[in-house]
């Protein structure tokens, strides 16, 4: 399911990527637009639904845990709408320390978003450098930076049980230190990691979107 949007408004559409037939198509992209759709199912067909594809979108994913019975467990995310929420919650911890060092006449963090932002695949050697130096320091950004990077291997997980467990030993370290300067960003991509799980499990199928 995704909005597309048409002017002056979005629609929202709602397809079976298997078959790949459209199923649904409604007007704007809010709860009542997606129920429009789970409303023409059966209670049977609502529980037999292994996985639900949607966007990062609030009112998708409250319309799917209102209508399908454990939406939690089946609810499934594109990864790089993902990776992209963790790398906005890493760079207001960026922002927010940045300015808490400023204001004591340190300049650190000062030029280095995109060394925490950047795929170390396409890194400048000068970039590479500066990450190495940054990353052994007890920065709070350097700890987001690190759950960043290890939530990266989640998609690899066959099982989200085991998945869970490895996030947890990771998040914890680094809990109370980090996720209260996260901000209402960081701690949104938080919970939206929390969502995607499921995902690991559907991306040996193809269905990691």
């Amino acid at each position: 399911m995704r909005p597309f949007f048409i002017r002056p408004s979005y629609i929202t559409v709602v397809s079976n990527p298997v078959t790949c037939t459209v199923l649904h198509v409604s007007e704007d992209r809010t709860t009542k637009s997606l129920g429009a759709y789970y409303a023409t199912c059966s209670s049977t067909q609502l529980e037999s639904l292994k996985s639900m594809s949607m966007d990062i979108w609030g009112p998708y994913i409250q319309g799917t845990r209102i209508w399908v019975p454990g939406a939690a467990q089946k609810i499934a995310f594109d990864r790089f709408h993902v990776a992209k929420y963790i790398g906005n919650g890493v760079d207001e911890v960026r922002k927010i320390e940045n300015r808490e060092l400023r204001k004591q006449g340190m300049d650190t963090l000062t030029g280095t978003k995109y060394v925490w932002l950047t795929n170390r695949k396409h890194m400048s050697a000068w970039h590479k450098k500066q990450l190495q130096q940054l990353k052994k320091s007890t920065l709070k950004t350097s700890w987001a930076w690190a759950i960043k990077e290890f939530s990266q291997t989640l998609w690899h997980y066959k099982s989200r049980t085991w998945a869970l467990k490895g996030w947890k030993i990771r998040f914890a370290s680094r809990r109370r230190s980090t996720v209260s300067h996260l901000g209402a960003q960081g701690l949104e991509a938080m919970v939206i990691l929390g969502h995607a799980m499921p995902a690991c499990s559907h991306e040996k199928s193809g269905q990691d979107h």
